[in-house]
Order: C-alpha cells, then structure tokens, then sequence
C-alpha cells in the first residue's frame, strides 16, 4: 500500500462470533473502533453468517456482509485478515492467504499434532516475508507492562529475574495449557528478547482445574525463572495477574468493561489491551514488515514450552 493511497484498512474477520469461547468478535469491533473497516466476514455456513451478521449489527452496529467459503470472499477488496478462528484451523487459513493480504493472527500462531509445527510456521512466514505482508500477533500482555511500571517504578530499570502468571484457561489438560503458553512466551520475548526453553516440573491439582509450571528462560544476559498458575474458569479463588520479581498485579473488571490493575498499595485504570494491538496492526499495516525474526522465536519457544509438557 502506496503512502499517498493511505486509507482505512479494510478487513477481513474469520471466526467474527464469540460461541463458547474467541475473540473474533471483539476484534471485528476495535477493528472498526480503531479506525479500519471490517468489509467482510467468513463463516462455516451459511446460517452461521446470517446469525453473525444480524449479531454483529444489534450488538456493535456493524454492517458487514458475510459469506461461508473463502474462495467467494477472496473476491472481495480487502487490505487484511483477521484470523480468530479455533487454532487447529490456523495453519489451513494462514497458507490460503500466503501473503496476499496482511494479518492479524489471534495465539497459538499454529498447533497441529504430529506434525513440525515450527517448520511449517517458517515456511508460512517465509510466503508472507516474500509479499511484504505482516503476521501481527494478538498478544495483548506485552501492553500492560508501562501500567505495571506506573504500579511498581522501583522496578524499572532493574534487572527482571523472575515471571509469574496466574491465567484462566477455557479447556481442562493439555490443549488448555497450549492455548494460555504464548501469552507467557510474549511476556518472555517482552522482558529478555530471544531466548530458549528450559521446562522443569508440570503438576496438575484439583481434578485438573489447576495446573502449576516451572522452568526457565535463558536469554542473552542469563537466564530467568518463569512460573505459571494456570486455572479453570470456575474456580472461586481465580485470579487473573502477573508478577515480576515477585511483585504482583491483578486486573480487575467493573462494568461495563473497564479495566483495572491493582498493585501492592494502589490501582490504576488501563487501556484494553486489545484495543493497543488492534491499534498498532492498523498502523503497521503502513510500513513494510520487520518482525520476522520475534515471530520464529516466539513459535521456537512456545514449540520448547509445549514439548516439556508431560
């Protein structure tokens, strides 16, 4: 896209309707509310689309036409797509497109058993790198880290030598803790940059409803501990934060969604940090692509992190 053809990005959203669990439709809206242009959604059928559209419309005054195969909707003009569909079906979208638009990719990037995941990630990477089309992250932790130095401005400058999240997750075993780990990978890449894995102890409680991690992060100065507290949704002592060097924030929520981060002593509201990403995608949206490299790191590590899992 030329400078002097700048405009709203227009978009593209799969996976537009919050069933179960999702994002899609919350990214369709800051899509709009951030200054793009939702043209188009996709759907599996043809009900399903009208049910979204109609949905889209009462709840976010969203006017979008919808359509159930991407062969129809690739004739439509659009600048990106936004991929907020189940991840098992990443990979499938991510090579339709082949960087013939951008996109904005919710986390994991890409899960498929049995395969290399890594490999086919760097083979997809490479189709967009060769387009000069981005693969932007939803990866909205890395976002709240200027809020939790407002909490805690002893701590910047200093040297971080610890991580720990405590995060709700939507699916009990395994493919519950695979779909929390980037967030702890971006938090990683955020604090210390490139790094590797070092997994040391997986421990489920509680049936399942809790699950605790320990390992470490070696990066370029040395190495981090990190540890993760992952919880079912239901639990009533769940408690959505992190901590760095052991020094806690919890977010809190007050209707009709506003954001809260309680530290040690005081709260501050903050910013959805969806609405950050969403923001910084549409920006970047400008400029030729340069995040390549953070991209295979992140999907090296979190490949590390899901292989340490018992």
């Amino acid at each position: 896209m030329r400078e002097k053809e700048r405009g709203k990005v227009k978009c593209l959203v799969l996976g537009a309707r919050r069933r179960r669990i999702g994002i899609g439709e919350f990214v369709a809206r800051e899509l709009e509310k951030q200054g793009g242009k939702v043209v188009a959604i996709l759907g599996r059928s043809k009900e399903s689309v009208r049910e979204t559209e109609e949905y889209l419309k009462k709840q976010y005054g969203l006017s979008v036409k919808g359509y159930s195969s991407f062969e129809e909707v690739s004739s439509v003009c659009f600048d990106a797509v936004a991929v907020c569909v189940p991840t098992k079906w990443h990979s499938y979208f991510l090579e339709k497109i082949q960087g013939r638009w951008h996109c904005l990719l919710d986390k994991p990037f890409l899960w498929n058993e049995g395969v290399d995941n890594y490999r086919r990630f760097e083979r997809i990477v490479r189709s967009f790198s060769k387009e000069s089309r981005w693969i932007f992250p939803i990866l909205q932790w890395p976002y709240t880290l200027p809020y939790y130095y407002r909490l805690y401005p002893e701590l910047k400058g200093q040297q971080i030598e610890s991580l720990s999240m405590k995060l709700p997750f939507f699916f009990l075993g395994k493919e519950g803790v695979i779909d929390l780990l980037p967030h702890v990978v971006s938090m990683c890449q955020a604090l210390w940059g490139k790094g590797e894995w070092e997994g040391k102890q997986w421990e489920e409680k509680l049936s399942g409803k809790q699950v605790q991690g320990v390992g470490y992060y070696h990066h370029s100065k040395g190495r981090a501990k990190v540890k993760v507290f992952f919880y079912a949704r239901d639990l009533p002592f769940l408690q959505i934060g992190y901590a760095l060097n052991e020094k806690w924030i919890f977010r809190k929520v007050t209707p009709p969604w506003r954001l809260w981060f309680l530290g040690k002593e005081e709260e501050i509201e903050v910013e959805d940090p969806l609405s950050l990403v969403v923001r910084e995608f549409l920006v970047k949206c400008q400029r030729e692509p340069e995040n390549w490299e953070e991209l295979l790191s992140h999907m090296w590590v979190f490949q590390q992190m899901v292989k340490s899992i018992p």
